[in-house]
């Protein structure tokens, strides 16, 4: 019989910030979602603002209490990449 891993397994992430980049949707929301549920710090990255935040807004409702932010970033534009770190 298989064992499956699951978020409920992974260490504890308390202290920690963890960049998420793509965390509008897909497999970049659902590491941002396991971040962020086992106690990191985490800020969600993407290129459109209205999808960030509509992302942002469900990561509180999917963990309650999750320290998590949305910043503008497109990792294919170097000024956006200035832009984000200054």
């Amino acid at each position: 019989m298989t064992r499956h891993w699951t978020i409920r397994q992974a260490p504890r992430m308390d202290g920690r910030l963890a960049l998420v980049t793509g965390a509008t949707g897909g497999l970049g929301y659902q590491t941002a979602l396991g971040l962020a549920s086992r106690g990191a710090r985490v800020i969600l990255t993407g290129r459109n603002p209205d999808k960030g935040l509509a992302a942002l807004t469900r990561l509180q409702l999917d963990a309650p209490g999750a320290d998590a932010t949305f910043r503008l970033l497109d990792v294919s534009s170097s000024l956006s990449g200035w832009a984000f770190c200054g």
